[in-house]
């Protein structure tokens, strides 16, 4: 910014602004949770309703995020507060993951 000759206080403002944009596009990089994202099961057993949380593979590969999602099996699996979903059963198939 020193090149482009610009003053302390405009290069202090261009900066503010840049910070800004950045921030803006990292949250919409994050994708929002929300009920789409899960379906409803009911196990034959005992016809108890579960929700499942499908993650595309592909997806997950493209954006490197499988130690994340192990991370979040391993967490959910051995939650055990009022606060956090407990994991009771995870599968994956050939396209996608079942958590």
């Amino acid at each position: 910014m020193a090149l482009m000759g610009l003053s302390e206080a405009s290069r202090a403002q261009m900066r503010k602004m840049l910070q800004t944009k950045e921030s803006n596009y990292m949250r919409m990089q994050r994708a929002r949770m929300d009920e789409s994202m899960f379906i409803r099961i009911k196990r034959l057993e005992n016809r108890q309703l579960y929700a499942m949380k499908i993650l595309k593979k592909q997806d997950v590969v493209r954006r490197r995020q499988l130690a994340h999602v192990q991370a979040e099996r391993d967490i959910l699996a051995e939650a055990d507060s009022e606060w956090v979903v407990k994991l009771f059963f995870s599968f994956q198939d050939s396209h996608a993951l079942y958590l």
